[in-house]
């Protein structure tokens, strides 16, 4: 995930959601330029595993896309899936409040969006 800015955020920021994209390192390079996401306040998060670092997590964010990359100390294979999703909330929550009506939307990294449902999903989360 290349080009990111730095290998932390520091003070928590506030957000009005997060679209959470599962990915891996072995397709994230083929998938993610592909993954439109639309036009939302939502902040977005890519998450990979990748055992050999050193601490729990690494987050940082592209210059390119303006994505947060959020890659975790643990297994980056399909069956611990649940295992990815479950950390990276964890580590969501330690680095972003959500405001209220907000919340995460959890994708894969080859959904393809309709814009209106998508528009749709994030007006009606902002008005719970």
């Amino acid at each position: 995930m290349g080009d990111t800015i730095g290998d932390s955020i520091g003070d928590s920021i506030e957000v009005d959601g997060i679209i959470l994209v599962l990915s891996c390192r072995k397709f994230a390079k083929i998938r993610l330029p592909e993954l439109v996401i639309p036009p939302t306040t939502y902040k977005t998060v890519v998450v990979v595993g990748d055992q050999s670092i050193d601490s729990a997590y690494v987050l940082g964010r592209s210059r390119k896309t303006g994505w947060y990359h959020l890659t975790l100390n643990c297994e980056d294979t399909y069956i611990h899936l649940f295992k990815k999703l479950v950390l990276a909330i964890d580590a969501i929550f330690e680095n972003f409040t959500i405001r209220e009506g907000g919340g995460i939307l959890r994708i894969c990294d080859d959904v393809v969006f309709d814009p209106q449902f998508a528009q749709s999903i994030f007006i009606q989360c902002s008005t719970l």
